[in-house]
């Protein structure tokens, strides 16, 4: 099938090329003698003969400007007036989107819509390749008004369509033995919305049933939120939170007006920590942010990390918990800051919100205004600074940060804090914070926070001024704060993190520390980590865990070198403070080429009395949702566990579902062939409408969205397998593909008894103008013909005459599939 298509494909190449080469000095002429000795046996070739290597039309191309690719799109060629050939037609507004000072040059009209590039910008040039289906623009820096590095213009930006959206995400254990009652534990989150244009309305909430049965409701947030492209800003409603780069972030219902930095080109996107941590045993790991359980995961002895939290704000720490099976409970906090507020020279950020204080850690809902300003300033200085202000609270903060160079980036900043606490008293004191980060890239070394903060005895935070008077004697002194990864030639990473938190009179400390350090030797590779966490009101909780893990076959880089190939063997050891020690070995991998079915087993001996101990755990990406179900036992205990999470997308096509979208999203739209899958995520594929849900995409972002052609089934064709999107945030993006569904047939076509001419165009009449079907006629009448239904008539022509074309009927056997040979006679 790929010969004839690509043998298609080249026959107009060739002609054209042909007569391009001839007509290259002056007084040669092809002569059609050389296709056929009976030129008659040659369709009309005059529209060749201007040297073009087409002809005028539309043809869609990979459009690339200064060597950056733009978009791919239908450009229309147009004859020239003047000399011989082509010339792609760009628009006024078009210049614009891809940055041209359009303002400079006069000959650009404000209605323009078919210009030629070399003759309105001096110095441009337009290169097409039609082999390629790729049109170069050159256009000088000095004709341009910004760099296109990084640059989407806005005009690209894609609101996406109307729709509802549900994303759930399911999970419960039911445990039994010594340390459970014989409940299930069950926790849902839900978080649904409606897209209209630019407008977002978002609902997240939780319900947890505990193993007694009792549910707790939890609605976190209900948000309307809008971008407002010409401020690069966005505008929210409802619950929503402040941002953390100045002052604690707190839960308002109210109003926000904030600055996106995701609209900008290569702006520095917000800090996200990564929550590590080690479980002894097949545990239950709840993940909290100011107050409120976002996260709810069940692990299998060992190491975890989540690296894709969803987190309820920007900012404010997290809260981990691991629930053991045999009834121990670790809590540690995470932190959850920003780093350095560095900004160019002369951007803004900046932040204004008003509302109520609303639940958390709060015991009242006082009113409160806040702003804050970030601006950037000539040498590498950023000046900021915030005011919070409520009935009983006022804070103003300044501070100033400088881009050092080699030497990092370092900011410091002062907050005068004046409250009446809970209990009638007033309160006033100042709170100083120091943030350094850096990247030696040369030395693979990145302090991603390095911070340090001190309050006097008589400051508090917004949040710590309206906690109930029992609180108010834990008020917090001192906080350090690192974080650190580096790389180690011929050995592997290497990170640290932790933070250290003290109180006024008090003796007791929070401390969360964590280090490790991976590697790879071959196909082996190793992993060490080290824990420590203390809490204010507990002990000290220390464990160290080391593994390996080796896969079990030469690794295929698609999957089809067996089980084999997908699975790994891996050996961990964990020993505690306690003495206790744990030896793990296990088994995972993937049980289909494209990593949609997925398994692990292990096999534990603990030498701290619990013997031995199992678990295994089975999952499936599949179109619909993402499932998994999983066991474990030990000597005192017994657990099963399933987990379910997906998304249902209701838009004018009907009903989708898929597995749990991101905040950004694309709906693919094939115009009804199914069982297409796309390509890089696992267990998606076109349904019986042909929609598909790719769960996430990059905001304000190209977004490549392919489709894998080897899944497409006998009876359908691509047109063009990939399509590229830039979604607005929180839309759902339609990626329509043209797919033709019907016969592929290779037809031999005869007039008069001899083969139509070679180079005749070759159309199916009645067709959809949207999905033609046409081809070109090549060596003995032969045309290559893809989406056809089993009965049809062909329009064959070869010239501009009523004389020149005639028509054919052609029919397919029943039953007929693949490549189908037919011959036809055309009157």
């Amino acid at each position: 099938m790929h010969a004839f298509l690509f043998r298609r494909t080249l026959i107009a190449a060739a002609l054209a090329t042909a007569m391009r080469e001839a007509v290259a000095e002056e007084g040669y002429y092809f002569n059609p003698a050389f296709v056929a000795d009976d030129p008659s046996a040659v369709a009309d070739l005059s529209r060749f003969e201007s040297g073009s290597q087409n002809l005028p039309g539309t043809y869609r191309m990979d459009v690339v400007v200064n060597n950056v690719l733009i978009d791919t799109r239908d450009v229309i060629f147009e004859e020239k007036k003047v000399e011989k050939g082509i010339f792609p037609c760009v628009s006024r507004e078009f210049l614009e989107e891809v940055a041209v000072n359009v303002d400079a040059f006069p000959d650009i009209l404000a209605d323009a819509s078919c210009l030629n590039i070399a003759k309105v910008v001096p110095g441009s040039t337009a290169t097409a390749d039609f082999e390629k289906l790729r049109l170069e623009f050159s256009v000088p820096q000095a004709a341009m008004k910004a760099s296109l590095r990084g640059y989407i213009p806005p005009s690209r930006w894609d609101d996406g369509i109307p729709a509802a959206i549900l994303n759930y995400q399911y999970s419960g254990s039911h445990t039994s033995g010594k340390y459970g009652s014989g409940g299930t534990d069950q926790f849902l989150t839900l978080q649904s919305g409606l897209n209209a244009g630019p407008w977002r309305l978002r609902d997240y909430s939780t319900l947890r049933v505990d193993r007694n049965g009792e549910r707790t409701w939890n609605n976190l947030s209900t948000t309307l939120e809008r971008g407002i492209i010409p401020w690069r800003a966005s505008v929210a409603a409802g619950d929503t939170w402040t941002g953390a780069d100045i002052f604690d972030t707190v839960r308002l219902r109210g109003m926000k007006l904030a600055s996106d930095e995701m609209m900008l080109p290569e702006s520095m996107r917000g800090f996200a920590p990564t929550v590590r941590g080690i479980a002894r045993t097949a545990a239950r790991v709840t993940v909290s942010q100011n107050g409120y359980e976002i996260y709810q995961a069940q692990v299998q002895p060992g190491a975890f990390e989540f690296a894709d939290l969803y987190t309820t704000s920007t900012a404010g720490d997290l809260t981990v918990t691991i629930n053991e099976a045999d009834g121990r409970k670790e809590t540690y906090v995470v932190p959850y800051s920003a780093v350095p507020l560095l900004r160019r020279e002369g951007q803004l950020r900046y932040e204004l919100a008003a509302g109520r204080a609303e639940g958390g850690l709060s015991g009242s809902s006082p009113n409160l205004v806040q702003g804050t300003l970030v601006r950037g300033l000539p040498g590498g200085i950023t000046a900021y600074g915030g005011l919070q202000l409520s009935p009983d609270y006022r804070a103003l903060a300044v501070g100033v940060g400088k881009n050092m160079g080699q030497l990092g980036a370092v900011s410091a900043d002062i907050t005068q804090a004046n409250s009446r606490l809970a209990g009638g008293d007033d309160s006033k004191g100042q709170s100083i914070r120091f943030l350094y980060a850096k990247s030696l890239n040369d030395l693979g070394t990145s302090f991603q926070l390095m911070g340090y903060r001190y309050s006097t005895e008589g400051f508090y935070t917004f949040n710590e001024s309206t906690w109930h008077e029992n609180s108010q004697r834990l008020a917090k002194k001192g906080k350090a704060q690192v974080s650190l990864s580096q790389q180690v030639p011929g050995v592997g990473s290497l990170y640290l993190s932790g933070s250290q938190q003290s109180y006024w009179n008090s003796d007791r400390t929070d401390r969360y520390v964590q280090a490790g350090i991976s590697g790879q030797v071959r196909q082996l590779s190793w992993n060490a980590a080290w824990s420590e966490s203390r809490g204010s009101y507990g002990g000290t909780d220390r464990a160290l865990m080391l593994s390996i893990a080796v896969p079990l076959g030469k690794p295929s880089w698609d999957g089809s070198g067996g089980i084999l190939s997908r699975s790994y063997a891996s050996w961990g050891l964990t020993h505690d403070m306690s003495g206790r020690m744990q030896n793990r070995a296990a088994l995972s991998g993937s049980l289909d080429k494209d990593g949609s079915l997925s398994y692990s087993v292990q096999q534990t001996h603990d030498t701290g009395g619990n013997g031995q101990s199992g678990s295994g755990q089975l999952g499936w990406n599949s179109p619909w949702a993402s499932m998994t179900a999983g066991f474990a036992h030990g000597r005192d205990s017994r657990q099963v566990s399933a987990g379910l999470s997906g998304s249902v997308l209701a838009h004018q096509g009907g009903i989708t579902v898929g597995q749990p979208l991101g905040e950004s999203s694309v709906l693919i739209d094939t115009g009804g062939a199914s069982g297409i899958s796309v390509e890089n995520i696992p267990g998606v594929s076109t349904d019986a409408r042909g929609h598909a849900i790719v769960p996430w995409a990059s905001a304000y972002r190209e977004n490549r969205i392919a489709l894998n052609l080897n899944s497409a089934g006998h009876d359908t064709d691509v047109e063009e397998a990939v399509r590229t999107v830039v979604p607005t945030r929180g839309a759902v993006v339609k990626a329509s593909f043209t797919t033709r569904t019907g016969l592929r047939m290779l037809v031999t076509l005869s007039r008069n008894g001899k083969p139509v001419p070679f180079g005749s165009m070759v159309t199916l009449k009645g067709q959809d103008e949207r999905k033609p079907v046409t081809g070109i006629v090549g060596d003995d009448g032969q045309v290559y013909l893809a989406g056809m239904p089993p009965q049809g008539e062909l329009e064959v022509a070869w010239g501009g005459g009523t004389d020149e074309r005639c028509v054919a009927r052609v029919g397919a056997p029943e039953g007929a599939e693949g490549l189908t040979p037919l011959s036809a006679s055309c009157s």
